[in-house]
């Protein structure tokens, strides 16, 4: 796996609707005012944390560490947690 870029600053794709339910987020995409629900991205606890830092000003960097602060985990798996993330999310779209 490609090591991220902790300088970028991701954003929201505009075509996902998001609905919290609990400590999960779920990404349900939209075309045509119509949603896909075969396409449905469901986040756990750690994605939606990760997922509701990415607003247009926090660079990767930023994320990382307020993930190992919030989670007390070490930043070797935080950022490995965010590389899985991060690729997956821009695989299925949901942020650019």
């Amino acid at each position: 796996m490609n090591k991220i870029n902790l300088n970028v600053v991701y954003k929201k794709s505009i075509d996902f609707v998001e609905k919290q339910i609990g400590n999960e987020t779920v990404l349900v995409p939209i075309s045509d005012n119509i949603a896909d629900m075969n396409k449905v991205f469901t986040l756990n606890e750690v994605g939606t944390f990760i997922y509701s830092k990415i607003n247009n000003k926090n660079s990767v960097s930023d994320i990382l560490s307020a993930l190992t602060e919030e989670y007390e985990v070490n930043a070797m798996i935080a950022q490995n947690d965010m590389e899985q993330f991060i690729s997956h999310a821009i695989s299925k779209g949901v942020i650019l």
